[in-house]
């Protein structure tokens, strides 16, 4: 974590700050943590803190905004970020089996990076999951495999 934003960084703060009425200036909030997480993988609280001083409010709202979205995350994480989901439906599809292959396989815990730095092992929010579950299945096929468990299978091949 740098002790300030790069100047890069800061340019495109400004450019979204910009697009923004003054009295709107806590919408900018998501926009900058994306901002932080696209240029260095992570948004840290000291990040977030950070932010609210540059648009010049509390930085608890900026840090709650951190920590209730699930889209942030807030330590480095691998290349490639594998995410298998345990809600009702994911294991009635077999995700159990695997979440516990791609821990065999890799020789990492849920919220574990490799030791080269490649993967990382997640398990998203289960609302989040769900939803994307429901919205694979609108075409009216509920037999049909949500996008989730082609990711896995893939994802079975990729790491044997």
């Amino acid at each position: 974590m740098s002790a300030a934003f790069t100047p890069a960084l800061l340019v495109r703060f400004d450019a979204l700050r910009s697009q923004y009425p003054p009295e709107m200036k806590t919408s900018l909030v998501l926009p900058l943590l994306h901002c932080v997480q696209d240029e260095q993988g992570f948004v840290t609280e000291a990040d977030a803190v950070r932010i609210a001083e540059y648009i010049g409010m509390p930085a608890i709202q900026v840090v709650e905004a951190l920590t209730w979205y699930t889209m942030f995350d807030r330590e480095p994480q691998g290349r490639y970020v594998i995410k298998v989901c345990r809600n009702i439906a994911c294991s009635l599809r077999g995700s159990e089996n695997v979440l516990a292959h791609l821990q065999q396989k890799l020789g990492i815990g849920v919220g574990e990076t490799t030791a080269d730095g490649r993967f990382t092992a997640m398990m998203p929010h289960p609302e989040r999951v769900f939803r994307n579950i429901q919205m694979s299945w609108t075409s009216g096929d509920l037999n049909a495999h949500s996008p989730w468990m082609r990711i896995w299978r893939n994802a079975r091949r990729f790491v044997g």
